[in-house]
C-alpha cells in the first residue's frame, strides 16, 4: 500500500508534471534522474557521492508534484475512513513531514488517512530493520483489501492530476 502510494507520483504524476511543462524532454530528464535513484540511489560505498546527487536531485523535481498528488487523493479518492475532510487534511499536513522522505509522506500520510488506518512504524529493507513514523489515524485495520483500494486510489489521483494539468495548460495557452 506504501509503494503504491509513493510510486503514484514517481512512476505517473511527476513524470506527466515534467512532461506538461517541458514536454518529452521534460519527461527524459525526470525518468533519467528517478531511474538514478532507484538505482544508485542508496548510500553505499561505491556510489555515495554520486547516488547522494541523485537522490536529491529526484527529491528536488518530485517536490511540487508529491505535494499535489497527495492533495488530490484526499480530495478525489474515496475517503473509506469516514473521517471530515478537515480533519483528514490537518492530520496529513502534519504528518506528511514525519516522514524521513521528503516527499513520500505526502502521499503514504493522505492514503493513510483516506482509509483511515495507520500506515508507516516498523519495517524490513534488504534485511535491514527500521522504525518510520506512523501515518493515519488508526481507525480501522489494515486489510488486505486496501492494496486494491490503492490502485484504485492511485488511479484516481493520477486522471485528477492529467485533469489539473490539461486545465493549467489550457488557461496558460489562452492568456499567452
Amino acid at each position: 500500500i506504501e509503494t503504491v502510494s509513493e510510486n503514484t507520483a514517481d512512476g505517473i504524476t511527476s513524470p506527466l508534471f515534467w512532461a506538461f511543462l517541458f514536454g518529452a524532454p521534460g519527461l527524459w530528464m525526470y525518468k533519467a534522474v528517478n531511474t538514478l535513484d532507484s538505482m544508485i540511489g542508496y548510500r553505499d560505498d561505491r556510489y555515495r557521492e554520486f547516488g547522494k546527487f541523485s537522490a536529491r536531485a529526484d527529491d528536488v523535481l518530485n517536490f511540487i508534484p508529491a505535494r499535489i498528488t497527495g492533495f488530490l487523493i484526499l480530495v478525489f479518492t474515496p475517503n473509506e475512513g469516514g473521517i471530515p475532510f478537515r480533519k483528514r487534511f490537518v492530520g496529513w499536513s502534519k504528518e506528511a513531514r514525519n516522514h524521513p522522505s521528503p516527499n513520500s509522506g505526502f502521499l503514504e500520510a493522505a492514503t493513510a488517512w483516506q482509509f483511515g488506518v495507520k500506515l508507516g512504524g516498523k519495517s524490513t529493507y534488504r534485511g535491514i530493520v527500521s522504525e518510520r513514523p506512523e501515518l493515519g489515524p488508526g481507525l480501522k485495520p489494515l486489510r488486505a483489501a486496501h492494496i486494491k483500494s490503492a490502485i484504485g486510489q492511485m488511479h484516481a489521483a493520477s486522471f485528477a492530476f492529467w485533469i489539473l494539468m490539461t486545465i493549467i495548460g489550457v488557461i496558460f495557452y489562452a492568456i499567452a
